[in-house]
């Protein structure tokens, strides 16, 4: 007998077309988080709303499977009692979810208008993002593998042309105080800073992520730049990626456009 119920549960399953609605199912909730995911990037919304939308589509399958199981089959089925208490209940939950996880989140545009006033002094309107979805961000000299003592500077210029790239970005916040915690700690002309020490400044100016990297020449003569991001909180790289170009303001532009994307910035504002 237990080796026969696994089957006819199945069957039962199948007959009601439990696998076939909760397939649908997914297969709907996929596009709607494709097209909130698109819509978020596209509109420059919160992108909360991807998270509220997967929670809300997983808080509900219980309610999905009762009304699958009971009303499957072909043919018409009344309500029962499991349903007039489960699915309420269910949504309840959902209700509940929702609130504790996002009720502090801002789900609407992450944009706001502002108004300033000009030279002229007249009043002149602004769309500038909310705080709140604005990334801080701390960036550490490039390490220098070039021995060529005319290229000594590039690993502080390199540095300095990317915060300058990154500042005219409104999303994107480039902390300047590193600069200064780093002749605190004794660090500022060293080639090299241990990761340890990146980290504990970027917990210090409270950012979120921090970048470092490396320099050096390639047999074509080119730039060769390898750029980490790391999240502050557990030092974990998130990305990483490698720029090769002789124009070195070219090269600049490359990392700044890569470093965008890696924060997430929105698509419909780059």
């Amino acid at each position: 007998m237990n080796n026969e119920s696994p089957k006819t549960l199945f069957q039962d399953l199948m007959n009601r077309r439990v696998p076939h609605i909760l397939g649908f199912y997914f297969a709907a909730s996929w596009g709607i988080l494709q097209f909130i995911d698109w819509a978020v990037n596209r509109y420059i919304l919160s992108p909360h709303l991807v998270d509220f939308t997967l929670t809300s589509i997983l808080s509900l399958i219980p309610s999905i499977l009762i009304l699958a199981y009971f009303h499957g089959a072909p043919g018409k089925d009344g309500w029962n009692n499991i349903e007039k208490i489960g699915i309420p209940v269910n949504v309840l939950g959902s209700l509940i979810i929702l609130f504790m996880f996002f009720s502090a989140e801002d789900l609407g545009a992450a944009t706001e208008t502002v108004y300033v006033e000009n030279e002229y002094g007249e009043k002149v309107e602004r769309v500038i993002p909310k705080v709140n979805f604005r990334k801080n961000l701390a960036i550490f000299f490039f390490e220098n593998n070039i021995e060529d003592p005319e290229l000594d500077w590039i690993g502080h210029g390199l540095t300095q042309g990317v915060n300058v790239d990154l500042c005219q970005d409104m999303f994107v916040n480039s902390h300047a105080g590193v600069w200064e915690k780093l002749r605190e700690k004794g660090f500022y002309d060293k080639n090299t800073v241990p990761l340890t020490i990146k980290r504990e400044i970027s917990k210090e100016i409270h950012v979120e992520f921090f970048i470092g990297g490396n320099v050096s020449l390639d047999e074509d003569g080119q730039y060769v730049v390898t750029v980490a991001l790391h999240r502050t909180r557990d030092g974990k790289i998130i990305a990483e990626n490698t720029f090769s170009n002789k124009n070195f303001f070219s090269l600049i532009d490359q990392i700044s456009l890569q470093i965008k994307y890696d924060l997430e910035i929105p698509l419909g504002h780059l």
